[in-house]
């Protein structure tokens, strides 16, 4: 089904307009579209996965900060931050990743809608809120794991 590409083309063009270098998995089929890549940008290397089922109309991306891990030992400011930081991301939400014993920033969005049309627009402009929010939230995890500061340090309201 041609249009299950639409990823892989939406994915082709946000990495050649902004000027990633990027490394891109495909796995489509009937029923679904699925793609993952690795990009680096200002604030490190990303991992992104997006997904959509045509059947369901579910959509959903996950762009992981693949950069810093977070040790046990500063996971409860980093998680006392990321519900900070949500409280100020206007699209999607962070969360901590744990994959292979491994703690990670992942920022994820989803929707669900039978009747809705998931198009291309629409995948570039939540694949771009993602990557700058994590530009955005990268340097001031850094910020907490290397430098010591806390969430009143970062977030001064």
């Amino acid at each position: 089904m041609e249009h299950n590409w639409r990823i892989t083309n939406v994915v082709k063009e946000f990495v050649e307009e902004n000027g990633i270098e990027a490394s891109i998995d495909i796995d489509e089929d009937d029923d679904s579209s699925f793609t993952i890549f690795s990009t680096a940008c200002e604030a490190g290397s990303l991992r992104t996965i997006i997904n959509v089922n045509e059947e369901t109309g579910y959509f959903m991306m996950y762009v992981v900060y693949t950069d810093d891990t977070i040790p046990k030992k500063h996971m409860d400011e980093v998680l006392r931050y990321v519900n900070h930081t949500n409280l100020h991301t206007k699209i999607g939400a962070f969360h901590i990743f744990k994959h292979e014993g491994e703690s990670f920033l992942r920022h994820y969005q989803g929707l669900l809608g039978d009747d809705m049309e998931i198009g291309e627009s629409l995948i570039y402009n939540m694949l771009l809120e993602a990557v700058n929010a994590i530009q955005i939230r990268a340097p001031q995890l850094k910020s907490i794991l290397h430098d010591g500061k806390k969430v009143g340090d970062i977030f001064q309201d």
